[in-house]
């Protein structure tokens, strides 16, 4: 059946909500680096003893039901791709929002606050279409950039996300005080004159 990519309201996020963001990896990407001080990093794939899961829905921060409640979502662009009623994905766009830290002050930069796809939806290409229409939208709001926020916990998105032209612009490996294991990866897409790619 054909999926469909529907816009959707920011002041009802409950269908979008129920869309598992959760994955489970026994995989993760070590970052090495190669000497102290000004060095090369390196990213070298590991196999762990027992596999974690990693759910971000489970801190109430972090959860599209309680976005309403700690962010202004005036600015933010919002859809669902849809199986005929059913919904097996999701991707917000923040842009402009003072107090969003990941957008730096900025009016050229749309950040991916959220991609979802149900599990059992996975590699079939949504979470690609997902993608596309949130970059087509921050360049029709005139940003010059977009950021995407993973960590190295997230091999599989990190891949995306390299397969999709983005480029690792910041590796923080002491961003996460509560999970000092966690290294964060942000990833940059280039929306400027000639340089927009859509795979």
């Amino acid at each position: 059946m054909e999926i469909k990519i529907e816009e959707i309201s920011g002041t009802n996020l409950s269908e979008y909500g129920k869309i598992p963001i959760s994955f489970s990896t026994n995989i993760i990407l070590q970052v090495i680096p190669r000497v102290k001080g000004m060095s090369r990093i390196e990213f070298k794939e590991t196999i762990l003893k027992e596999p974690i899961k990693v759910d971000h829905d489970a801190s109430p921060n972090l959860s599209p039901f309680n976005w309403k409640d700690n962010f202004d979502l005036s600015n933010w662009s919002f859809w669902l791709a849809k199986q005929g009623e059913k919904a097996v994905g999701g991707i917000t766009l923040a842009f402009s929002t003072p107090g969003v830290n990941m957008l730096e002050g900025r009016e050229d930069l749309g950040v991916i606050w959220d991609l979802r796809v149900n599990p059992e939806f996975r590699g079939q290409g949504i979470g690609k279409k997902l993608f596309v229409t949130a970059l087509e939208r921050a360049r029709e709001l005139g940003c010059s950039f977009v950021k995407v926020e993973t960590q190295n916990t997230n091999p599989m998105a990190c891949r995306f996300y390299s397969e999709m032209g983005g480029e690792l612009g910041v590796i923080n490996r002491f961003a996460y005080k509560d999970n000092p294991q966690e290294t964060m990866l942000l990833w940059y897409f280039s929306l400027r004159e000639g340089k927009f790619w859509i795979p």
